[in-house]
């Protein structure tokens, strides 16, 4: 039995091995993995939930994820949003250095994670967190000492046997009525003990991982087993099992055992809660530290980035990780914002994502999807996924303000540099407003602590901008009536359309086609401004 254990052991060292740089390939649920995330009050220098969504960014984590563990995704997941202070995210990086370099240690902490991810453990942040858990009345302690006291009397007066069994059949109905409330937490004590063991199995196999102090481990220890009393499940396949486990259960029910000590351990629990919200933060940062390793080790275009002073951002040959083949890009501000035009579908909004995805992961994991990738510490924000909200009464474009209006904010509030990313700056209002309004607060943006990074259709916004703003483009051809892209940036504007192209490629009505030419031309010689003002836009 033992010589089987140990070669099960070897071969799920074997697998760890051999699948470590590979994609997990697992199905995540986004929803039970932000439970932590969404809980957590640390969360005040993280990105807003709208450029997360705006960048894809859980399709992002589900891509680069090799944890382990539940709790390892949950650590992950948070980790991404949030820039941590120098000392953690030069800690954190470390742990990856150190199980890069280490193979031996890694795998034997894989085990370990492994072992304890057999429980679910994505509820256990509402028990750190103190979300779930309500405690039993206090008068059972009453009515389980009224047991006691009686059983004691029947021995001296047998008169006292009959008041005794009818406080325990009373004592046995609660203790099955509060059953119910304590089976539903049956896996959360499970996943404590379950805690406790992976911690300490860890710090067996290697001593630095301490984290803990002698007097937390003890607590640890104890809220453990009390944790282990209410999660034991007697074995009732045979006749003798379930006699054992209904007498048990009978004298838990007279003195309301279960009862009791799960108050024990809601009390111990809230008090000791930053113990057990520290302990399981270690565990997801081992798992988290592995995975990182794991996504570093498989990854072959890839580089740490270098973090400078300033507000210059040079990106060469950065790529989006969730697009197959993706072609890569290098761009440099030179101090400078940028503005990038191009026609439809030619690859504008992909770069934005591809830029703002490769800031995040470097100022989170210490990694980038490029060859080389130099940046000030920046404070993200984007307006890419604009949206009508009709149940608020918001149009797409006051969506657009409203964001814009929060950028504002924060840069009035906030002293770091900030990294804007706007696709299709007011799309939602028509030319001569657009032109205008993203005109003025460009260019107001531009004396602001910020690199701004923008999309336009609108050329004449390039006029009022060129000052402050570097161009540049994505180029399209029509070769054998299709549009074809280099999803390549290029210096400059692109001045010419697609339109044209692309509902011709569609084998739209040529009198749509024609008269879209016809229109075109002739748009381009009207003015989008009054006679009475002229190009700068004074009156």
């Amino acid at each position: 039995m033992q010589l089987k254990g140990l070669n099960r052991k070897n071969k799920i060292r074997q697998e760890l091995e051999e699948s470590f740089g590979t994609p997990s390939g697992k199905n995540v649920n986004i929803d039970l993995v932000k439970v932590y995330f969404n809980l957590n009050d640390e969360n005040d220098n993280c990105i807003d939930e709208r450029t997360w969504n705006d960048l894809d960014m859980d399709e992002v984590f589900s891509s680069i994820d090799r944890t382990l563990t539940k709790t390892g995704e949950q650590i992950l997941y948070q980790k991404l949003h949030c820039n941590f202070s120098k000392k953690e995210f030069l800690e954190f990086d470390s742990k990856v250095k150190y199980y890069l370099k280490n193979s031996d240690k890694r795998i034997d902490n894989s085990l370990i994670l492994k072992k304890y991810n057999k429980s679910d453990s994505y509820n256990l942040p509402n028990i750190l967190f103190n979300e779930v858990i309500s405690g039993i009345p206090k008068y059972i302690w009453v009515l389980s000492l009224l047991s006691l006291l009686l059983i004691g009397l029947a021995f001296i007066n047998s008169t006292f046997f009959l008041s005794f069994i009818l406080v325990g059949v009373v004592n046995t109905s609660l203790h099955y009525y509060f059953k119910r409330n304590i089976n539903l937490h049956t896996l959360d004590f499970k996943n404590l003990k379950a805690l406790d063991v992976c911690y300490n199995e860890m710090l067996q196999n290697d001593i630095e991982n301490e984290v803990l102090s002698k007097s937390e481990k003890k607590v640890l220890n104890t809220i453990s087993k009390k944790s282990l009393f209410l999660s034991v499940n007697i074995d009732v396949s045979n006749e003798f099992s379930a006699i054992l486990f209904y007498i048990v259960e009978i004298i838990k029910g007279i003195f309301l055992a279960d009862a009791i000590q799960y108050n024990r351990i809601i009390s111990l629990i809230n008090k000791n809660s930053k113990l057990l919200l520290k302990t399981y933060q270690f565990v997801g940062r081992v798992d988290s530290a592995i995975s990182v390793a794991s996504l570093k080790t498989g990854c072959t275009n890839y580089v740490e980035p270098l973090f400078i002073y300033g507000n210059k951002i040079t990106a060469l040959d950065v790529y989006h990780p969730l697009i197959t083949d993706c072609k890569s890009n290098s761009i440099t501000t030179n101090g400078n914002n940028v503005i990038i035009t191009g026609g439809n579908m030619s690859g504008k909004t992909t770069f934005l994502k591809t830029i703002g995805v490769n800031v995040v992961l470097a100022q989170t994991i210490n990694f980038t999807f490029s060859s080389k990738f130099e940046l000030p510490h920046l404070k993200l924000f984007s307006s890419i996924q604009n949206r009508d909200k009709l149940t608020e009464g918001i149009s797409f474009f006051m969506d657009e303000l409203l964001r814009t209006k929060q950028i504002l904010k924060s840069l009035a509030s906030s002293q770091d540099m900030h990294f804007i990313l706007i696709d299709e700056i007011y799309r939602g209002t028509n030319s001569k407003d657009r032109i205008t309004l993203a005109s003025s607060a460009l260019n107001y943006l531009a004396k602001s602590h910020c690199i701004v990074f923008v999309t336009t259709h609108d050329l004449d916004i390039i006029d009022f901008v060129s000052d402050n703003y570097e161009q540049s483009y994505f180029d399209n051809r029509f070769v054998n009536n299709r549009v074809v892209f280099d999803y390549k940036i290029h210096q400059g504007v692109q001045k010419k359309t697609n339109v044209v192209e692309l509902i011709k490629s569609l084998n739209f009505p040529k009198e749509i086609i024609k008269n879209t030419i016809d229109y075109g031309s002739t748009f381009g010689s009207l003015h989008h401004f009054d006679d009475k003002s002229d190009k700068k836009g004074n009156i």
